[in-house]
């Protein structure tokens, strides 16, 4: 950090904040995300980069699992957040529609940070493919056929599908005769 103004700085900041605070850094870092912050913020808050403050936090020892942890803790205080910013909306439409929206990201993220609790049941479908020529032909077997001039007697699934057509002898006689000449 001898040449990085702006990572001692961040550092210090920290620090302070941390002792103030009887923490560590990292314990001062795990506060911020479990009360339902983000990294950002706190990176805005002290008046650094995002990117900085992630290589900071991160770069601390035994970071990575406990901030995964605090931040899953965080999930809690941002649903919690997001029931407020409900009930203290103001009762016109664009209020309404800017608070849904904020509410709808918040409760995204806080799915994300702790998917054992808020976290959607995913539903497994299983398909089989394996019969599709036969629920194809019993589909068609079941189907209703139109009654003019065809009469269809539907059977059993499983046993063949009986047509009879009315045939007008008329017809077939001509036809016979013109074939014949």
């Amino acid at each position: 950090m001898a040449g990085r103004p702006q990572a001692r700085a961040l550092a210090a900041e920290i620090a302070h904040r941390a002792t103030e605070q009887n923490e560590t850094p990292l314990e001062y870092i795990c506060s911020w995300l479990a009360s339902g912050e983000s990294l950002s913020k706190l990176a805005r808050d002290i008046g650094v980069s995002q990117p900085a403050m992630s290589k900071y936090a991160n770069g601390l020892p035994n970071a990575k699992e406990r901030i995964k942890e605090a931040r899953s803790e965080g999930a809690h205080a941002m649903v919690d957040k997001a029931h407020l910013l409900l009930e203290d909306c103001e009762h016109d439409r664009d209020a309404i529609a800017i608070a849904k929206a904020r509410v709808e990201l918040i409760t995204w993220q806080a799915e994300r940070l702790n998917q054992t609790e808020f976290g959607g049941q995913k539903q497994q479908i299983n398909v089989n493919v394996n019969n599709i020529g036969s629920l194809s032909l019993d589909a068609m077997r079941t189907r209703s056929l139109p009654t003019h001039s065809t009469h269809a007697r539907v059977t059993n699934v499983g046993e063949p599908l009986v047509i009879a057509s009315v045939i007008d002898q008329s017809s077939v006689d001509a036809s016979d005769d013109n074939a014949t000449t």
